[in-house]
């Protein structure tokens, strides 16, 4: 069986806010704007609107065998299975057996991600990532 490799994305969730935010500001104008005054104006720009929240909607979306986190989450798809989410903020400890990535939570829960059919740079990857934001959670209940 042939090892997969996990890809790995940085979510720019500003980023999406502000072009969603824009882009639903721009809408509701444009759709007041083509009530009063029916110009082809006000037509293109809720095109473009509609465009903008398109373009946020598939940006965020999950694919599979894909790693993607933020300032908040950590989300993962892995293969036909749904996209698991884990918050950074309750992660305490991660540890990696063979190609396993067992968590520890603040809640005392115990998450195991299987990473059997995944080649090991990217369960190394996907361990440090994790290991990373627990030692950045143990710094934050330290002081």
């Amino acid at each position: 069986m042939e090892n997969k490799q996990l890809k790995f994305k940085h979510k720019k969730t500003l980023q999406h806010l502000i072009v969603l935010l824009l882009s639903i500001l721009t809408l509701i104008g444009s759709l007041i704007g083509y009530f009063f005054y029916p110009k082809t104006l006000f037509f293109f720009l809720i095109v473009i609107a509609n465009a903008g929240i398109l373009y946020v909607l598939f940006v965020s979306k999950t694919t599979k065998n894909t790693v993607v986190y933020d300032a908040v989450f950590v989300r993962y798809k892995l293969g036909d299975k749904p996209a698991e989410r884990i918050k950074n903020d309750i992660l305490l400890e991660a540890k990696k057996q063979e190609k396993d990535i067992f968590i520890k939570t603040q809640q005392n829960e115990h998450i195991a991600i299987n990473l059997s059919s995944y080649t090991q740079e990217s369960i190394d990857e996907f361990y440090l990532l994790l290991e990373n934001i627990c030692r950045i959670n143990n710094t934050k209940t330290k002081q």
